[in-house]
């Protein structure tokens, strides 16, 4: 007999931000975490957003890593560059890459990853995530902001 689908297993990987090598001047920490439960998939989706820094070249790079999509991540050179564009455009937030759709017309999940600018300046990375409770009906949507580093 198949298990029903509450009694089934939940499909979930844990993330973490990779580790600092200082003797590399590789400095890497958390700045924030968020974990969205899909019943409609039996899927937990796990999201972290880590900052690295080298310190002996002066970079910086934002990441997003996710236990079952595709992150991203934006150097300081691109954010600063994306920011100035999206201040151009009018456009506060913009998003980055296409980690989740709807994948029909009645499908409400979503997730979305996003930078945001102010006075053309990388301000914020957000991660904006709806799923679906088991009778196909969306969670109310979570997010995760955190600044951007300076």
């Amino acid at each position: 007999m198949e298990p029903s689908r509450a009694d089934r297993p939940r499909r979930s990987r844990s993330v973490r931000c990779s580790g600092s090598d200082p003797a590399a001047f590789r400095f890497v920490k958390e700045l924030g975490r968020l974990e969205a439960d899909d019943d409609l998939n039996q899927a937990t989706y796990n999201f972290v957003i880590c900052e690295e820094r080298d310190t002996a070249k002066d970079d910086l790079q934002v990441s997003i890593v996710s236990g079952v999509l595709t992150g991203t991540s934006w150097t300081r050179g691109q954010a600063q560059e994306m920011a100035a564009t999206m201040a151009r455009k009018g456009v506060r937030c913009e998003e980055r890459g296409a980690p989740y759709g709807p994948a029909g017309k009645h499908d409400h999940r979503r997730i979305t990853y996003r930078l945001c600018q102010s006075k053309g300046k990388p301000v914020a990375v957000e991660i904006h995530v709806i799923t679906l409770k088991a009778d196909a009906t969306p969670y109310p949507a979570k997010q995760l902001v955190v600044d951007w580093s300076q």
